[in-house]
């Protein structure tokens, strides 16, 4: 006869398996952190990710306020990912984990199946891609370095979906919540004004002789002989017009309003604080996305009653930031000739360099008229169909093609072209239902969060701002808003009154 073991006994097997089970796989990861210090990081990045489960929440606003810092490395050898990036890449893991761990259902954000079209279109361009010219082989940081041409396309592509994890964490927290949402936009608009501050003295600091270099990066370049650009808390003076461009309307939008989010004298010192750092960025496409952001917001502008003392105090504080300007440029005749050059590459549509950019990718789209040369090689291919530089000065260095329209469809070909603008369309098409619903005047935050989109996506950038974390935060921000705006019952948050 045979004998069924006691249910005690097998708890007690299984207990023992567990364990076992437990210790091997301890042992392995210690034998591989032993050996590859990446996997010791990934460790330590599971552990913080369980550590801020409880305080997703709090991480969707700190998200917004660490933002501006992309100049803040975090040390990860050849993988070396950026402050604000680590922050919402740890948010979104922990929201992901909360909502699987409590069987919350997750939303999708518009347009989600459109550009998971996008990402395998990428993918196919990947395995489609041309060699790329030797001397790019090699990493600087060794064989992890995601920007050698053997892992930059699957960086490019793990990079895109992360970001649209972000996207899809703060949608869901900030689009449930409509407390959370609106800290959210005041970590935006408080953020960017500390952010403006430690750049506007990294721009004094500068004029005053002292070379202020942060992690191997100039905080404020010359552009010229005697004139700075300022790059400040971002990574280069572009970036940083860029991710001004995500918040400058907002910050308008708020000052214009009834003070129900914040006083006038906070949010209008913030405007100017934005507008003066993005002044001193000298950049074409951060002024011309700007104006187009107030172009597409004019009939919201034109709709708010002001008070006579609020005009007056508007004007005033223009006025004294249109002399302060006036003086600077006075000073030093260089300022006034960049001045003319950033006008003439709004006017123009860019500078030399940029046209020869587009000249090469026409060239890169004939010649790969299809999925391209692979997404984020371009930059490899550049060189050696550069007008200006050509194969004999084929270097070690790369060369992007500053304009998303073409350098999507150099890398990814005029599929993975149709594929973004679909993603697109849709996306905005989504954005802007709430609004033409309830019209621009009810919700004035979203429609500022779409003028800065509109914005962002005329300055002179290549796929970056496709995984860039200033994007990033802006659609989520967007697209929370639109799923406040169409909340059953309404959600009143957006719905500030066009009188004051």
């Amino acid at each position: 006869m045979i004998e069924r073991p006691k249910p005690g006994a097998i708890k007690v097997q299984r207990g023992n398996i567990a364990v076992i089970g437990v210790l091997i796989a301890l042992l392995t990861v210690g034998r591989l952190v032993a050996v590859e210090p990446i996997v010791s990081l990934a460790v330590i990045g599971v552990l913080i990710v369980i550590v801020a489960i409880p305080a997703v929440e709090h991480l969707c606003v700190l998200m917004f306020w660490v933002l501006p810092y992309m100049v803040v490395n975090v040390p990860t050898g050849g993988l070396t990912l950026k402050l604000p990036e680590v922050t919402a890449y740890i948010f979104a893991a922990a929201y992901l984990i909360r909502a699987v761990l409590r069987r919350e259902s997750i939303a999708a954000p518009p347009a989600t199946a459109f550009v998971a079209v996008f990402l395998a279109v990428q993918c196919l361009a990947a395995i489609f891609a041309p060699p790329s010219p030797l001397p790019f082989l090699g990493g600087n940081d060794g064989p992890l370095d995601r920007n050698t041409p053997a892992l930059r396309p699957a960086s490019i592509i793990i990079w895109l979906m992360f970001s649209w994890l972000v996207v899809t964490a703060v949608y869901n927290v900030a689009g449930r919540c409509p407390d959370i949402f609106k800290k959210c936009v005041k970590a935006h608009i408080l953020g960017s004004a500390v952010a403006c501050l430690v750049s506007l003295a990294i721009f004094v600091s500068a004029l005053a002789g002292s070379s202020v270099v942060f992690i191997g990066r100039s905080l404020a370049v010359h552009s010229g002989t005697n004139v700075l650009r300022l790059s400040g808390v971002a990574y280069e003076p572009l970036f940083l017009a860029f991710y001004l461009l995500t918040v400058i309307p907002v910050t308008a939008v708020v000052l214009l309003q009834p003070p129900t989010w914040m006083t006038r004298k906070m949010s209008g010192s913030v405007l100017i604080l934005q507008l003066l750092t993005l002044a001193l960025t000298f950049s074409a496409g951060g002024w011309a996305g700007l104006v187009m952001s107030g172009i597409i917001l004019a009939p919201l502008f034109c709709q708010i009653k002001l008070s006579r003392k609020f005009v007056r105090t508007i004007s005033a504080a223009v006025a004294c930031l249109a002399i302060t300007t006036t003086v600077v440029i006075a000073a030093n005749s260089d300022y006034l000739k960049l001045i003319q050059t950033t006008i003439g590459k709004i006017s123009e549509g860019g500078d030399t360099l940029r046209l020869k950019e587009r000249e090469t990718a026409y060239i890169l789209i004939q010649k790969y008229p299809v999925f391209g040369v692979g997404p984020g090689l371009g930059n490899f291919l550049t060189p050696k169909y550069h007008p200006l530089f050509n194969s004999a000065n084929l270097d070690s260095s790369t060369h992007e093609i500053n304009n998303v329209i073409l350098n999507t469809a150099a890398e990814s070909g005029l599929v993975g072209l149709a594929a973004l603008l679909v993603a697109a369309f849709v996306g905005f098409r989504e954005l802007l239902r709430p609004i033409r619903r309830l019209g621009l005047a009810r919700l004035p935050i979203l429609a500022a969060l779409l003028g800065s989109l509109i914005g962002c996506s005329l300055q002179y950038m290549s796929m970056n701002p496709l995984f860039l974390i200033y994007l990033s935060g802006l659609i989520a921000l967007a697209c929370a808003a639109s799923r406040l705006a169409e909340s059953d019952p309404p959600v009143d948050i957006l719905r500030i009154s066009v009188s004051s």
